[in-house]
């Protein structure tokens, strides 16, 4: 299948001093833009000074520390050249409507440009492959256990598979074995 977008894609990834859109600051840009033949055009990291501490729980994440970037510009020397670079771009990140996007505008904004992007179509691969990977049963079995699921939609059969997803998932994940833990597990909400 041939590659071709109607524009650039600028592809993003931010790395930041919290996971709370509300008050992460940006400590490190990556910026992958895909020409319309879906070719590397340009490609660079930019680290920035958030002009805050970068708490520990943070470090331990991406790895990027206080001392690390105590000599980067903060990102309101570097807006405009970002906005030039990104200008007639779409956008494109795994996911950046809920993380990257917000964050980034919150900064332009601070930084005294005001519409950012506002021109831009935003891809978020991560609702792509969520949309794209095969949910049921089947798949789960085949991704955990290596092999197809037999004799789907017979209920011994299902519950077999699933005992033995199970199984596996608490093993692959380091999860806990912990009926009350797991369920807590199931019913937590993702925080990025």
């Amino acid at each position: 299948m041939r590659i071709y977008f109607k524009r650039p894609v600028a592809v993003i990834d931010l790395e930041t001093t919290e996971l709370d859109i509300k008050i992460a600051r940006i400590v490190s840009i990556g910026i992958v833009i895909l020409d319309c033949d879906g070719s590397v055009k340009y490609k660079n990291e930019l680290r920035v000074n958030p002009r805050v501490e970068i708490p520990k729980h943070t470090i331990d994440v991406h790895g990027i520390t206080n001392d690390m970037i105590k000599n980067s510009p903060p990102f309101s020397a570097l807006a405009e050249t970002i906005a030039e670079l990104l200008n007639n771009c779409d956008f494109a990140g795994y996911n950046i409507e809920k993380f990257d996007l917000p964050i980034l505008k919150r900064e332009f904004a601070l930084a005294g440009i005001s519409n950012f992007g506002k021109d831009a179509n935003v891809i978020d691969v991560r609702t792509i492959f969520i949309k794209n990977l095969r949910k049921d049963l089947s798949s789960a079995v085949l991704h955990y256990l290596g092999r197809p699921h037999r004799d789907a939609h017979q209920a011994l059969s299902d519950a077999s598979a699933t005992a033995e997803v199970l199984l596996k998932q608490i093993e692959a994940h380091n999860l806990s074995s912990d009926a009350c833990e797991l369920q807590a597990y199931c019913r937590k909400e993702e925080s990025f």
